[in-house]
């Protein structure tokens, strides 16, 4: 006969029960052992629905009322929308500008793989600045395998544009004009679309809810994320309302990625979804990261030596306060504890850096500890 196989919570009570075999005879009878193994069980069970279930279902709850409230409304976003869609059913593309943010692309697409369809991955050899740089997806893609059918990668030679914005215009065009339309993946009418960087992370259940959201239909979707800074334990006191999502009018529409990526967010006839995700900026491994980034991204005012400098950055990144002084100290607020995606969650110790940014080094994984 082959072994008996147990399910996890059949698992968890046998050994309870093995647990208090030594107490038995010596202190309770059966009856009261049996009391304390239903009420622990009970208490386990509660934690689990409190911390892992609960939360996801309220999202997607609160995100389908939201749906039902905005039957109404109307955008002004200037974008011509689909009314409805071609297929008996509606595929989502993932867009986001990604550079070399490895964890957080992982992060994200596991949030995010059981809700997308695509994952629209587009890297150049040039960043923003115009200065070459490796093709960080290409080097690591064996890391994500396990999704690989879901996506679509595409590697520009050059960023047109004479300055750092205007290149990053262009990538995000090439986005929407290169990604949506490859061989066998090509987008249709009222597919979704999710306009972002890899940074900026909605949850999965909002997703979700969407595709379940006729009332949307013909509208854009303004994604309102919880904004952090270095780790999930420091929060903004406002939200990061620029990730965007639409159903896209047509394969022979073209869309204009800059005039998406800046509607009038604060119009209240755009469909808002509220705590829809998490944007955590700067939440790198490295001191490496922290000064690729300064001098690659298109914030030129901000590539100055004294933001690069070791101690500035520590002392910053401790204190959960803005690089470049930009921000007032109490824009930001420390956690009792993280906030974040269910992968950050499940790989704690993994993930050490982006839950506590306390310790000597601030958890940048290539600047020594002093004893």
């Amino acid at each position: 006969m082959g072994a008996v196989k147990y399910s996890a919570a059949s698992r968890f009570f046998l050994l309870l029960r093995a647990g208090m075999k030594p107490f038995r005879k010596k202190y309770f009878n059966n009856s009261v052992i049996l009391s304390i193994q239903v009420y622990v069980s009970l208490c386990v069970f509660t934690c689990i629905l409190c911390f892992r279930v609960l939360p996801e279902r309220y999202f997607e709850w609160s995100s389908r009322r939201l749906c039902l409230s905005a039957a109404g409304s109307s955008s002004k976003s200037g974008v011509k929308l689909a009314a409805g869609h071609t297929r008996g059913y509606q595929q989502v593309y993932d867009l986001f500008l990604f550079n070399d943010e490895l964890d957080m692309l992982e992060i994200r697409i596991n949030e995010l793989k059981d809700a997308v369809d695509y994952f629209v991955v587009v890297e150049a050899r040039v960043s923003f600045t115009n200065m070459p740089k490796p093709l960080h997806f290409s080097e690591n893609k064996d890391r994500f395998n396990a999704v690989s059918s879901k996506i679509v990668h595409i590697i520009l030679d050059v960023l047109s544009g004479n300055s750092t914005w205007e290149r990053e215009a262009s990538h995000r065009n090439a986005l929407l004009d290169l990604g949506l339309h490859q061989p066998g993946k090509e987008v249709r009418r009222g597919d979704i679309v999710i306009m972002s960087d890899v940074d900026e992370i909605p949850r999965s259940a909002v997703i979700v809810a969407m595709k379940k959201c006729p009332e949307i239909h013909g509208r854009v979707v303004v994604l309102e994320l919880g904004l952090f800074y270095y780790s999930y334990l420091t929060r903004a006191r406002e939200p990061w309302s620029v990730p965007m999502a639409l159903q896209h009018p047509g394969p022979n529409v073209s869309l204009n990625s800059t005039l998406l990526r800046k509607t009038n967010t604060s119009a209240t006839e755009v469909v808002r979804f509220r705590n829809a995700g998490w944007h955590c900026s700067y939440c790198f491994s490295t001191l490496a990261s922290f000064r690729n980034k300064m001098q690659s991204f298109s914030h030129e005012e901000y590539n100055l030596p004294e933001y690069f400098e070791k101690d500035h950055v520590v002392r910053s990144v401790q204190a959960g306060v803005s690089l470049f002084d930009h921000l007032e100290p109490d824009y930001f607020k420390q956690l009792q504890r993280p906030d974040a995606p269910r992968f950050v969650r499940e790989h704690a110790r993994r993930f050490q850096y982006l839950l506590n940014r306390r310790s000597k080094n601030a958890g940048l994984s290539d600047i020594p500890t002093v004893n």
